[in-house]
């Protein structure tokens, strides 16, 4: 790559000096030193994604995108693992049950445990003869 290409990519933010690409790599954050993914988050006019790796559930998306927190899908395609940003479209037609959700990363800013895939409680099922539309009293 030319030197005039790779300074005006990262200026621009499509290309940091680590060489992000459409390749998800596990790295440090440059901020409090945390573990988080870090890849391109599509094919085209893409941006640069850090993601925590800790998988979120439903609960945990609604709280992270209530946080101003974007969240992304961290899938295996081909040899490699790729970021995929999740618009309101991804979240209505796949929710994060089987799939492998993750917040945005901010430093000092963790989501409670709740928000992560098995730490939350667990639902129970309904006692007979009740629905989960019947009151608890």
């Amino acid at each position: 790559m030319a030197p005039w290409l790779k300074r005006m990519l990262e200026e621009r933010g499509t290309l940091d000096p680590d060489g992000v690409s459409r390749r998800a790599r596990t790295t440090f954050c440059d901020g409090c030193g945390a573990v988080v993914v870090r890849g391109l988050d599509d094919a085209r006019c893409a941006l640069v994604a850090t993601v925590d790796p800790t998988p979120i559930g439903a609960v945990g998306e609604v709280l992270a995108r209530l946080a101003g927190r974007e969240t992304y899908e961290l899938r295996w395609v081909s040899s490699r693992y790729e970021l995929d940003h999740r618009d309101q479209f991804q979240i209505a037609g796949r929710p994060p049950v089987g799939v492998h959700a993750c917040a945005e990363h901010r430093c000092a800013g963790a989501l409670p445990a709740i928000a992560h895939v098995g730490g939350g409680p667990k639902a129970g099922r309904p006692a007979a003869g009740r629905t989960p539309d019947d009151p608890p009293f």
